[in-house]
């Protein structure tokens, strides 16, 4: 474990290991550690056999194939974090690919979907032939922001799929690296369960809470928007009869299936959390780790009550409202809790996490609270200064050694962002891209490196501006992963067995 890692801030305390501690809550930017444990590459140690549902998301930022995993020197940390950025065409900028990273970016409409269970309001109360002239003007206007509902549902898809593609390439390859663990090695079989089970939350979050929400949702709208229309010509008894059936129970059903899946599945990430909360309490962790993970938990479970509540009050009410006008009264509760929900999850619960090495089980306590640490002191500055330099958290020295200050973006997984935006300079675009028609491009520390000496002070300077821009975004994000992570951690040690109790069995058999 590096001496910066080790250095915990508890209490609010974080000193510097390198000028003696002169310098409160600053990072040095030395590198120098030996990973501890075999298992310490998060999905990014790619394999070389292809499984045959690998998509592009298995892609050449994947690592080499079949490295050895004892093998942890420099040179392959920094082949362990290439960049692999693309782009549409010659002239479009370079961007990160999808599918390269699991991303917080759940739109705020979305959380409006549920107004797509009111949109057939006229069509239902105003069940009539002939069609009162103000209900038409009201079945236009709902079944408008039915379908429009139904839009973002599917633009909405696109996001989610990416996530999903990325979880499902990374725990193939845990359970490979899994598979190859040796029974004797019990730390690495835990931190490799650990992971498994964090992505698998993950996974089927992103699956349930919003593959499966804007696809039926989505598709449950776009009947109620197709029914209103047709209850507008009711006056024809054939189209009035179909109308009723797409506006109500048909356009309904979808609704009430996600409301049963959804609160089930609230359900357990509560139980999880609380698992959570329980497992850190009983193992020796610092006050402010604690304290990191049970608000975090805190945060899932508050989360999980109000979505899984409000799912289960929305499926009845909009099965209702096919033939109740006070059944509407029900859902407006439900949408408040929606729009909520969504604003607490990306605020609060969600994160954005690369594909980036984490570190091992004995090191992740300070990794939590340093991140922690730098997030409210990034926050804190921009009181101060629009665009607070990286000098705020790590000292100057370690900010005018390029190479140390790669390798301090590379160990907080902030070298794609810093990629991306270096490559918005003509200069550094010049000098990185060599065919100007590519439409791929990867990145490791050691291209940038072979830039000219002349060319490294704009590289701190673009350090500086990544930094002030998704400084504080991206430690929040990375507060809530690790915590997550060690949580889960705390929880799958937990539930092992002793020692002793590994003896007495033995004995016993």
């Amino acid at each position: 474990m590096t001496l910066q890692e080790q250095q915990c801030i508890h209490e609010g305390r974080c000193a510097s290991m390198a000028d003696g501690g002169g310098v409160l809550g600053r990072d040095t930017g030395e590198e120098g550690f030996k990973v501890e444990d075999a298992v310490v590459a998060v999905a990014n140690d790619g394999d070389g056999d292809d499984d045959e549902d690998d998509d592009d998301d298995d892609d050449d930022d994947d690592d080499d194939d079949d490295r050895d995993e004892d093998d942890q020197d420099e040179s392959n940390d920094d082949k362990s974090t290439r960049v692999r950025l693309t782009r549409s065409s010659p002239s479009s900028p370079f961007r990160l690919p999808p599918a390269t990273r699991l991303e917080n970016n759940l739109p705020f409409a979305v959380g409006l979907l549920e107004l797509a269970n009111a949109g057939d309001f006229a069509a239902n109360v105003w069940n009539q032939i002939p069609v009162p002239l103000y209900a038409m003007i009201l079945m236009a206007l709902g079944g408008t922001l039915a379908l429009i509902m139904s839009i973002v549902a599917l633009y909405d898809v696109r996001r989610a799929w990416a996530n999903v593609r990325f979880l499902r390439s990374q725990r193939r390859k845990l359970h490979r690296r899994r598979r190859r663990l040796p029974s004797s090695a019990l730390d690495s079989s835990f931190w490799s369960a650990s992971l498994l089970a964090m992505s698998f939350r993950e996974l089927w979050s992103e699956v349930i809470n919003r593959l499966a929400m804007d696809g039926l949702m989505g598709a449950g709208a776009l009947l109620i928007a197709t029914g209103t229309y047709m209850a507008m010509g009711g006056g024809d008894e054939s189209v009035f009869n179909v109308s009723n059936i797409l506006s109500g129970y048909l356009g309904n059903t979808p609704l009430a299936l996600f409301a049963l899946v959804n609160s089930s599945w609230a359900m357990f990430l509560a139980w999880t959390a609380q698992s959570h909360v329980r497992a850190v309490g009983r193992r020796c962790l610092s006050p402010a780790t604690v304290q990191l993970v049970t608000r975090r938990s805190r945060c899932v479970q508050i989360f999980s009550a109000v979505n899984g509540s409000a799912a289960v009050v929305g499926g009845v009410g909009s099965m209702l409202t096919a033939t109740k006008w006070w059944a509407y009264l029900l859902l407006a509760p439900v949408v408040i809790s929606s729009i909520f929900c969504n604003v607490w999850w990306r605020r609060r619960v969600g994160y954005t996490r690369s594909r980036a090495r984490l570190s091992s089980a004995t090191s992740l306590e300070s990794h939590l609270e340093f991140a922690s640490w730098a997030a409210k002191t990034i926050r804190e500055c921009k009181k101060k200064e629009r665009n607070p330099p990286l000098t705020t958290i790590i000292t100057g020295s370690a900010t005018d050694d390029t190479a140390h200050l790669l390798r301090w973006f590379r160990r907080h997984d902030l070298l794609p962002d810093f990629c991306v935006r270096l490559l918005a300079y003509p200069i550094l675009y010049d000098a990185l891209v060599s065919d100007p028609q590519a439409k791929e491009l990867v990145l490791d520390i050691n291209d940038l490196l072979a830039l000219p000496s002349a060319l490294h002070p704009r590289l701190r300077d673009v350090a500086d501006e990544c930094f002030a821009a998704v400084g504080v975004e991206h430690f929040r994000h990375r507060v809530r992963h690790l915590a997550e992570l060690l949580g889960t951690y705390c929880t799958v040690a937990a539930r092992a067995p002793s020692d002793e109790e590994v003896a007495e069995k033995e004995m016993g058999s």
